[in-house]
């Protein structure tokens, strides 16, 4: 038990004296302070004292107006006079008291003795804290004891969940009272069931602190989170493709690879939802897959990427890549052109791209044909390195009437079918000094007479362009 004194001036040797004890309430983190104030000394029984008060925290415990030395009571004789009160802790326990005592001796004049008093910090009950961690992984609990006499238990809270820990990081269903100050656990794996749809669980250690079998204080605790751990929680992907067209499967032979602008991919995904997540959706690159299947049509790349998300938005990812046939697309550019204006040849010339490389199973090919009527020319064709020329003569085309022909191309997937019209011829003069000639036609289609020789040259006459000897 500690004591404070104060003493205040004297006269005469004559003084009073403050004498304050503590007597700690441990539980309630209180102290009640005794306090005494005692007139002593000097010579004579009686003197003259001034205001007399006494203040300890701030709170006045003792108050007397002035007693005179002909009117023998306290505090102008000796004695003392006592009490109490009830002073609070901080929360650490500790705490300290400014104590004043003030009076006038014989003088009438008011002096004033202070002094801070120390309390003797009051035990209080071990705080506790714990470290954030992963599920499965390691929590580290630690626990500030204020005393070497106290022992403590650890609870753990959690949802639907509560264990109480060892010395040894053992969580079991009975409390154990300890002195380590110092826990490593593992997080149950089991944890993860709990967050099915969260990536962290909120846990509470409830620290009680103990002085042989009395609890003492309140019990202390704190909040840690066990969090999901990434590597350990994102789903497994895995994905399929194979080629559904059996265009295409004809010319590769094999279901595994894939032609540009022509495979229809068939994807085929399977996610696996890990530590108690469920998938909340699944992807071939961009476009969301209900069930297990997705089909693409006319492919344009080898690559897919399959992906889930799962409750709690991780995300797992698996890349595939097919084999991949770079064919490209066939296309044709034609022209028809006459030898000559009034001639019933026509040139007929076509260009355009071609994939000249293999499937597989077989290569790719060209083929063009024009088609006049009922009639079927072939083009001569030259491949190159990315495209293709090709060229026919078409016969027998009157020059004075636009005619259709129809230009079919085609490779082991595209077949084009082109329709080509060529204009009508325009006839062409030609005249010199001494001569004129023509090309109109001087018959028609079946045969019959367009014109007369002597109805042209009547016509050319009236036109100005002949003499009349030489219209005759």
């Amino acid at each position: 038990m500690t004591e404070f004194k104060l003493q205040s001036h004297s006269y005469d040797g004559r003084y009073m004296e403050l004498t304050c004890t503590q007597e700690q309430k441990v539980e309630e983190n209180t102290s009640v302070i005794n306090w005494v104030l005692t007139v002593t000394g000097g010579s004579s029984p009686c003197y003259t004292t001034g205001p007399t008060t006494v203040t300890i925290g701030g709170q006045t415990v003792y108050y007397a107006p002035i007693a005179y030395y002909n009117v023998p009571k306290f505090p102008a004789s000796k004695g003392s006079v006592s009490g109490s009160l009830e002073i609070d802790h901080l929360e650490d326990g500790s705490k300290t008291l400014e104590c004043t005592l003030q009076t006038a001796i014989y003088t009438g004049i008011l002096k004033t003795a202070k002094g801070n008093w120390e309390l003797d910090t009051i035990p209080r009950a071990s705080t506790v804290q714990a470290t954030d961690c992963f599920v499965g992984g390691t929590c580290m609990v630690l626990v500030d004891r204020k005393s070497s006499l106290y022992t403590h238990t650890l609870s753990l809270y959690t949802d639907g969940f509560e264990g109480y820990l060892g010395a040894d990081g053992v969580i079991s269903s009975q409390s154990v009272q300890m002195e380590s100050t110092s826990v490593a656990f593992a997080v149950p794996l089991s944890f993860y069931e709990k967050i099915p749809n969260d990536r962290r669980l909120p846990c509470r250690i409830l620290c009680t602190t103990y002085l042989g079998d009395t609890q003492i204080g309140e019990s202390r605790e704190c909040t840690f989170f066990a969090a999901c751990r990434e590597e350990d929680c994102i789903p497994l992907v895995e994905g399929q493709v194979t080629d559904g067209n059996e265009a295409t499967l004809s010319l590769t032979g094999d279901e595994n690879s894939l032609v540009r602008f022509f495979s229809r991919a068939v994807c085929r995904i399977s996610a696996l939802p890990r530590n108690g997540a469920t998938i909340l959706k699944k992807q071939v690159g961009s476009t969301e897959v209900e069930g297990e299947l997705l089909e693409i049509p006319n492919v344009e790349t080898g690559t897919f990427l399959f992906q889930a998300t799962d409750s709690r938005l991780f995300r797992g990812e698996y890349t595939l890549e097919k084999p991949f046939i770079p064919y490209q697309k066939l296309t044709a550019n034609c022209t028809a052109r006459r030898q000559a204006p009034t001639s019933d040849k026509v040139t007929l010339t076509v260009t355009g791209d071609f994939w000249k490389g293999s499937f597989g199973l077989e290569e790719n090919t060209l083929q063009a044909v024009c088609r006049v009527g009922q009639t079927e020319i072939p083009l001569g064709l030259t491949l190159g390195e990315y495209g293709y020329t090709g060229t026919a003569t078409i016969e027998g085309l009157p020059y004075d009437k636009a005619q259709v022909i129809t230009l079919s191309v085609a490779d082991k997937l595209m077949a084009l079918e082109i329709p080509v019209t060529v204009k009508p011829g325009v006839p062409v003069f030609d005249w010199g000094e001494k001569d004129f000639s023509f090309h109109v036609p001087v018959t028609l289609s079946d045969g019959s007479e367009a014109i007369s020789k002597d109805q042209l040259m009547a016509l050319l006459g009236e036109l100005g362009l002949l003499s009349s000897q030489e219209a005759l």
